[in-house]
């Protein structure tokens, strides 16, 4: 025979696995964050390869230019812009092999291009010094007799495929870097709706009980104590707005957020909406509308919530929607999300893509 629960039991089980669940993300956001973390260390590291490596593709072709303009004409303002351009060979390589430190790969191609770059040094060096000893004649003789084009001709290309090898693993690391978070996204919104849905599961059960009144209304106390014990266990802003008193009852979350002190946060409805940024605002209150006269129990949104300090926070909003037995809805309960650093994160690695395939661009019509 199967025992049948009480409403008190149900809510005990029911609020014990919230608190389980509650508990949970704490540990899933860390790790989450973390992984998030080191995947833009990683992006981060390849664009700045990919910088050093145009970096030292355009000052060779510098250190060429001006060691035969010097050899040929004469002329001291082309050693004026040499000088800084051999130094800045060396830095460049320097700054790659401290980049390549954990990649053998790279460190393999850095010790075969290394070399090419002192021996095209040592070339520009030994023209530039016979020019100034011996003249023109002489420069432009061991300009004809040397192979030197032929030593840009095998670092260009070497430099041309590191580039390209890098930028194939940049395009690795940005759609890992992206199903990463979708997935935290996705496993983090997932725990907290399901929270959210036990709540409220649990709120709508209580509000069907066919007790007295008196019973409904004490049961219905000790879940709000409860609701707001799991409250207190996540850092997110979790929210409890009652619609016949147009009032928002709001845990520690939003204080941590967002910056608000106690006395700056009113439970009056009006409080949330003035908050929403202003191009974000009609279409949001419009989209809780529509849920909240449908016959639907979950709302979600994507906006921008204003800080204490004024500027915004890019949010992800939702909400399980309890309704009385006529299906109208009478409370909704849910919590806000901070998703401003992931979005700022992958706007950032899109706009270092953009800005480098520019460079690119303007590298091989300046080469044509």
């Amino acid at each position: 025979m199967k025992t049948k629960w009480s409403i008190e039991q149900k809510m005990f089980a029911g609020f014990a696995l919230a608190l389980v669940l509650a508990a949970v993300i704490t540990p899933v956001s860390y790790l989450a964050m973390n992984q998030l973390t080191l995947a833009a260390e990683r992006i981060n590291r390849t664009h700045k390869v990919l910088s050093k490596l145009s970096e030292a593709l355009s000052v060779m072709q510098n250190v060429e230019t001006d060691s035969r303009g010097f050899a040929l004409a004469g002329d001291e303002r082309f050693l004026k812009l040499y000088e800084p351009a051999v130094t800045q060979v060396g830095v460049n390589v320097k700054e790659l092999q401290e980049l390549s430190a954990r990649d053998s790969n790279l460190q393999r191609k850095l010790n075969v291009l290394a070399p090419l770059l002192d021996r095209k040094l040592a070339f520009a060096n030994a023209l530039i010094a016979l020019r100034q000893r011996k003249g023109l004649l002489s420069a432009a003789k061991k300009l004809s007799s040397d192979h030197d084009g032929e030593l840009m001709d095998q670092i260009r290309p070497m430099i041309t495929d590191m580039q390209a090898a890098e930028n194939a693993r940049l395009g690795e690391q940005e759609v890992s870097a992206k199903i990463s978070a979708r997935h935290a996204m996705l496993l983090l919104s997932a725990l907290t709706g399901l929270i959210i849905a036990l709540l409220g599961f649990l709120f709508h059960t209580i509000t069907l009980d066919r007790s007295g009144r008196k019973r409904a209304e004490e049961t219905l106390r000790e879940s709000d104590l409860r609701f707001r014990i799991v409250a207190r266990a996540t850092n997110e802003a979790v929210w409890d707005w009652n619609m016949a008193k147009q009032s928002v009852w709001w845990n520690h979350g939003v204080q941590t957020l967002f910056g608000y002190s106690e006395e700056q946060i009113s439970p009056a409805r009006d409080w949330w909406i003035q908050n929403i940024h202003p191009d974000d605002r009609e279409r949001v209150l419009t989209s809780v509308q529509v849920r909240v006269e449908s016959s639907e129990d979950f709302w979600s949104a994507e906006y921008r919530f204003r800080r204490a300090d004024g500027s915004h926070a890019t949010i992800f909003d939702r909400g399980y929607i309890l309704r009385d037995r006529n299906g109208r809805a009478e409370r909704m309960i849910g919590a806000m999300q901070d998703i401003t650093e992931h979005k700022r994160e992958l706007e950032t690695a899109q706009s270092r893509d953009a800005a480098l395939q520019s460079a690119r661009l303007k590298s091989q019509i300046g080469r044509a």
